[in-house]
């Protein structure tokens, strides 16, 4: 396991730096990574801890997110809900998960934003043992300044577990936002708020 926070670490004077975790790359209280210039991170999930507000940046340079080729997690992490996550960069490629249940994901891109084949984001609801209901959906935000595009069978999972409202689901691209054969869930019971799904760009790919 990885962890970032609390606290800031700043990787300067590296034009690509890698991080590789066999098991999970977790978010810790209030903390920051932030590389000068490319970052790779190779993990097979990024989460965060309960009331986490963790942020990963590489301001002008591209941000990868891969699963370690070969390699086959260590352990499953414990998924604690509530934690916020925010990642930008210049251009950024996802082809990992992404889990914070009940938390917030907001990924922001300067120049471009692909969310690859083997991708996923899931902030839906969970129910803990014994819990007369469960928590609700959390919110993801996909922003960027170019193209924006999420491969087919790539999903974004707002949904709510039994007893609570769904979540939110924003895109917004200045260029064009491609998400064609992506699965968007955002399921809630009956009664209760069902989630919220809203695109905004310069032009829309066989939507």
């Amino acid at each position: 396991e990885l962890d970032i926070g609390p606290g800031n670490f700043a990787i300067s004077g590296f034009d690509h730096a890698t991080l590789q975790a066999t098991g999970a790359v977790v978010g810790q209280g209030t903390g920051t990574l932030q590389a000068s210039g490319n970052l790779t991170i190779n993990t097979p999930v990024l989460t965060a801890q309960s009331g986490a507000q963790t942020q990963i940046a590489a301001a002008t340079g591209t941000l990868t997110l891969a699963t370690l080729q070969g390699t086959a997690a260590s352990t499953s992490p414990v998924l604690q809900t509530g934690g916020s996550l925010s990642i930008s960069a210049g251009s950024i490629a996802d082809s990992t998960a992404i889990a914070l249940p009940s938390g917030k994901v907001s990924i922001t891109a300067t120049q471009q934003l692909s969310l690859g084949t083997g991708a996923s984001i899931t902030v839906a609801g969970v129910t803990p043992v014994s819990a007369a209901h469960g928590s609700g959906g959390g919110q993801i935000d996909l922003q960027s300044s170019g193209n924006l595009s999420v491969a087919p069978g790539v999903s974004l999972d707002v949904s709510a577990a039994s007893g609570s409202d769904a979540g939110a689901i924003n895109v917004l691209a200045s260029g064009n936002a491609d998400l064609s054969g992506a699965t968007f869930a955002g399921a809630a019971d009956s009664g209760f708020l069902r989630g919220s799904f809203a695109v905004q760009a310069g032009t829309l790919s066989d939507f």
